[in-house]
C-alpha cells in the first residue's frame, strides 16, 4: 500500500495485523510500518486502537493514558 505525506509525496507502507495488549485486553490491530517516514519511527495507523479506547497524549508529562470507551 501507499500513504501520502504531508509534502504530498507517496511512500510504501506494509501492513501487518499484529495483537497488542492495553490494560489487560489483548486484540489485534493493523499496524503501517514505513521506512520512508525518515523521523525516527515507523509506525502509522491507530484506527483499531481509537474504535476501543479514548488516548490521550501527555508531552509535559510524558505518558499516554487509554480510557476504554463504551
Amino acid at each position: 500500500m501507499a500513504a501520502t505525506v504531508g509534502d504530498g509525496k507517496t511512500i510504501a507502507v506494509f501492513l501487518q495485523k499484529v495483537p497488542v495488549n492495553i490494560q489487560g485486553k489483548i486484540f489485534p490491530v493493523t499496524i503501517g510500518f514505513s521506512d520512508g517516514l525518515k523521523i525516527g519511527f515507523n509506525l502509522l495507523g491507530r484506527e483499531d486502537i481509537f474504535k476501543k479506547f479514548r488516548v490521550c497524549l501527555s508531552d509535559r508529562y510524558q505518558e499516554v493514558t487509554f480510557t476504554e470507551t463504551a
